[in-house]
This record gives structure tokens, C-alpha cells and sequence, in this order.
């Protein structure tokens, strides 16, 4: 079935935060927004920016509430940083980012479309799963 959006609807969301991985360092949470209606809605799984350095989950908190008020269900996560973990920690952050918003649109029934953050770099992969953990 094929995942309509029409960024033109208006939903209302439901917003809360996960525990997605445990780090020596910190917990790292994931805040989820999900529009409130009938999907099947697409998923976009947001990695913030601040050049590795600073910033977390909640730095697109407004740019995250209207693009899944518009029907997306979004998946902000936070990434451990350069100064507490080297290169590629960050990158696996987000291996696991992408394996936390397939199991969730997968638990909410919803099929899961995923679109890399514009800015970081960009890619579609449709029905796609992650058999393997990452390094």
C-alpha cells in the first residue's frame, strides 16, 4: 500500500521521549512525534546539527512538530558528541536511530518511509530492514 502525504492536511501530534541506546557517557533519548489520525504515515528520522559538537534531540523541536502535525511521524534522536565519543560513534547513534524508527512505525502499524535529514545527507530506501548491528 502506498503511503499518500499531503503535506497541505493538519494533525493533531503526540509527543514523547524514549530510551533508545545506554552509553558509558549518557543515556540517549529519542523524542517521538506522531500525528494523531489514520495512516499509514511516512517516518523521518531527524539527526540534529551542531557540527557533532553540541546540540541534541530537541534542536528541530519546532521544524519536528509541524512536519508531523503535516503527517509524518517523526524520530529525533540524540547522537553521542565529539568531545565524548570519537568518530564513528555518532554514526552508529544513528544506525540505531534508523533500526528505533522502523521498529516504531512498524508498532504503530504504520509502513515506514525513511528520509534522511536534509543537511546531513539524504536518501530514500523503501521497506528496507537492518539485519545486522552495527560496529
Amino acid at each position: 500500500m502506498a503511503t499518500a502525504y499531503d503535506p497541505a492536511k493538519h494533525y493533531e501530534i503526540k509527543v514523547w521521549d524514549v530510551e533508545f541506546r545506554r552509553d558509558p557517557v549518557r543515556t540517549l533519548m529519542a523524542r517521538i512525534y506522531q500525528p494523531q489520525g489514520n495512516g499509514p504515515f511516512p517516518a523521518l528520522l531527524d539527526l540534529h546539527g551542531g557540527a557533532w559538537n553540541n546540540q541534541d534531540r530537541t534542536a528541530n523541536a519546532p521544524m519536528d512538530e509541524s512536519l508531523a502535525a503535516s503527517g509524518l511521524l517523526v524520530v529525533a534522536i540524540d547522537l553521542r558528541r565529539a568531545p565524548e565519543a570519537p568518530y564513528p560513534a555518532s554514526v552508529q547513534d544513528a544506525n540505531y536511530g534508523v533500526r528505533l524508527a522502523q521498529s516504531e512505525g512498524a508498532r504503530m502499524e504504520r509502513r515506514s518511509c525513511h528520509r534522511w535529514r536534509a543537511g546531513e545527507f539524504q536518501r530514500r530506501s523503501r521497506n528496507r530492514t537492518l539485519r545486522h548491528a552495527p560496529a
